[in-house]
């Protein structure tokens, strides 16, 4: 008999848990049953549909307009019960919230936490409390090592508890499907520019400011250079002026959400990835197998994925010299960077292939114990 599991994230958003949640739909064995539920709508709403679709997943948005709803938890409830699910695996904090107050309605389910990020307020009152939830679920996963540390230092999760499973990734998606050239052609850039990219919300995390200074920077030697900004967030219109007053603005693009990011990476000489936290980084593993080089900040998740020197570099994220000077290296030794990168792609395929990563997550989901 299969086991019924509701894959429950907070909003059908354009972020890396939820391209995993994706990415993960129609990868499981006949062992399981899943049905993808939203309690928001976000930006990737059609994107979630249409990959659920795909996969003949049920995919369920509950389309609530608050963080937090009690009638949200009377719908999950109802979903358990009317599709006789056993296991709720929750991704991101309101949906782990709701799904703990979820077993309140329903206590047979049994509860099945990904943690995704080491975001800083987790270092104080709100990480406790999130702790305590976290320790009601059955089963714990951390997508990276360093990530399951930060959760036993900062919410008090012990190491035994959790899991250590990497945000896996469908290669195949990310494998050759355009060339360079077209790429290039798509989005009106010069076939001979060097393109540095950068994928990810305009947000104080994805320390965007850093990047654009180190690009102004490498433009002193490469005066040709150019930035690809892909993604949305509250901060897009600061950085613009920050592009601006730099000296750069004329030669940074910002993209906005895009959902066909895997025909813009092969556009990127490298991309720059210089947060200033980040659990996993699935976009330096997207990009490097289209053929860019990654370059990321030496943070909690990019080192389990950037081995620095072999794979890509890894950078202090708040040091823009530094950044420029990985750039330059990258675009003045073109043949040992195409090393590296293949190096990358190898990792890859070794480590982040979303079937491996999805057989581990279903052994997860059949050695949780029954209510």
């Amino acid at each position: 008999m299969s086991i019924k599991v509701m894959v429950l994230i907070t909003a059908s958003a354009g972020g890396g848990a939820e391209s995993f949640v994706l990415d993960c739909a129609g990868r499981h064995t006949a062992a399981v049953e899943p049905t993808v539920v939203t309690l928001r709508r976000g930006n990737a709403e059609e994107i979630f549909a249409a990959a659920c679709g795909r996969a003949n997943v049920e995919y369920i948005s509950l389309d609530r307009k608050s963080k937090f709803s009690f009638g949200a938890i009377g719908q999950l409830a109802q979903i358990v019960r009317r599709k006789g699910i056993g296991v709720v695996h929750a991704h991101l904090i309101e949906a782990e919230f709701h799904a703990w107050l979820l077993r309140f309605l329903v206590p047979s389910v049994r509860l099945v936490f990904t943690k995704h990020n080491t975001n800083p307020f987790r270092k104080g009152i709100a990480g406790r409390l999130d702790g305590l939830v976290s320790r009601k679920a059955d089963a714990l996963i951390a997508v990276s090592e360093s990530l399951a540390g930060f959760l036993g230092k900062h919410e008090g999760i012990p190491a035994g508890r959790m899991t250590v499973i990497p945000n896996g990734i469908r290669i195949d998606d990310f494998a050759g499907h355009i060339s360079r050239e077209e790429s290039r052609q798509r989005l009106n850039l010069p076939a001979d520019a060097p393109v540095v990219g950068i994928v990810g919300r305009l947000t104080h995390q994805k320390n965007h400011r850093t990047l654009l200074e180190a690009v102004r920077k490498a433009k002193d030697t490469i005066p040709a250079l150019k930035l690809l900004i892909v993604g949305e967030g509250e901060l897009e219109q600061e950085l613009r002026r920050a592009a601006s007053t730099l000296g750069i603005g004329n030669d940074t693009i910002f993209l906005g959400f895009r959902r066909d990011i895997a025909d813009i990476y092969p556009a990127f000489d490298m991309i720059c990835l210089p947060s200033l936290y980040e659990g996993f980084g699935r976009v330096l593993v997207e990009a490097a197998l289209c053929g860019a080089f990654a370059i990321a900040g030496d943070v909690d998740g990019p080192r389990e994925i950037v081995r620095d020197g072999t794979d890509g570099f890894l950078v202090t994220p708040t040091d823009p010299d530094a950044l420029a000077e990985k750039i330059l290296w990258v675009l003045e030794n073109p043949g040992k960077a195409a090393v590296m990168v293949r190096s990358a792609q190898e990792r890859a395929r070794e480590m982040f292939d979303i079937e491996q990563v999805e057989r581990r997550i279903e052994k997860v989901y059949a050695e949780v114990p029954g209510k």
